[in-house]
């Protein structure tokens, strides 16, 4: 017996890649009472392992995504967050559609997909390339856009009609997205049609729908196409847990934009939560009486404003 050596920067013992391959193939697909044993045997192997478990990887260029592709067994099924950020100087995001379509099929376990930090251009896609787009998100569960400027709402919505936890069959909890400083190139809206009204169930999944940092005309845009249009003759988004953080602030003498959005919301969703912990910080003085009779409004630990 002698000691293993360890190396920077992870600490760990200087063994093959190829070992810990298989050491960390075997505890992510171990089943629970396994791990249990594992773990009651030989806690202190989860720190030394963390580093080597790779949760989250970042996509800057296609340079990234061919890197990855290249050096990843082909079985492997892929890391639990995927982050795709703008290109460092144009904030070009065309290298969503490469990463979609070379690596989606084959990341089955993406749970979580980051956008961030750069611009949709129309030009930079493929024409399918929400085609490919479905392989990468229909498995995950949480979808986050930060720092984005998209073309038009027609665009987001596209993104999130891919999501299979929309869907009634979809069975491991609520999915949640994420918008925080969102834009719009287009901030026209197209005038409702009688035809968006739905009458029945929509036979969808609540979501987790979170907004950040957004001002009045993207938040007017998020309620028309995420709310009101339909899809193949139901809501998108009928059952939203609704969390609201930091808004722009509006001046003295007008309405907040989130009241309009919300009235929206009423009208158009069957069923609303308000995050009312996270949310009466940013507009304490908010009330529900202007909410549409069609629309249901829940206030769970609902407390007075002082």
């Amino acid at each position: 017996w002698r000691p293993l050596k360890f190396t920077f920067p992870f600490a760990g013992p200087a063994l093959p890649v190829e070992i810990w391959d298989i050491v960390l193939e075997y505890l992510v697909g171990a089943k629970p009472q396994e791990l249990l044993d594992l773990s009651l045997v030989c806690r202190h192997w989860c720190a030394r392992c963390g580093p080597y478990l790779v949760h989250n990887i970042v996509f800057s260029n296609r340079g990234d995504v061919l890197r990855e592709h290249r050096t990843r067994r082909r079985e492997w099924k892929g890391p639990y967050c995927v982050t795709i950020r703008g290109a460092e100087n144009t904030r070009s995001l065309g290298h969503l559609g490469f990463l979609a379509a070379l690596l989606g099929p084959r990341w089955q376990n993406v749970c979580d997909v980051v956008i961030e930090h750069g611009d949709w251009r129309t030009g930079d896609f493929h024409p399918d390339v929400f085609h490919h787009l479905c392989a990468l998100l229909q498995p995950i569960r949480v979808l986050r856009l930060n720092d984005v400027a998209l073309p038009s709402g027609a665009i987001l919505r596209s993104l999130v009609s891919q999501l299979r936890f929309l869907k009634s069959t979809y069975r491991k909890g609520y999915g949640m997205l994420a918008l925080e400083q969102i834009s719009f190139e287009n901030v026209s809206i197209p005038p409702a049609s009688l035809s968006w009204v739905s009458n029945g169930s929509s036979g969808r999944n609540a979501v987790v729908l979170q907004l950040d940092n957004l001002d009045a005309n993207s938040l007017d845009l998020i309620a028309h196409w995420l709310h009101i249009a339909l899809d193949k003759d139901r809501a998108l988004l009928p059952h939203v847990f609704l969390s609201i953080g930091s808004l722009h602030e509006p001046r003295l003498d007008t309405v907040p934009p989130i009241i309009p959005f919300l009235k929206t919301v009423g009208a158009f969703a069957e069923y609303v939560t308000l995050n009312i912990d996270r949310s009466l910080d940013i507009c304490p003085r908010i009330n529900v009486i202007w909410m549409a009779p069609k629309g249901n409004l829940t206030l769970p630990n609902a407390r007075r404003a002082p």
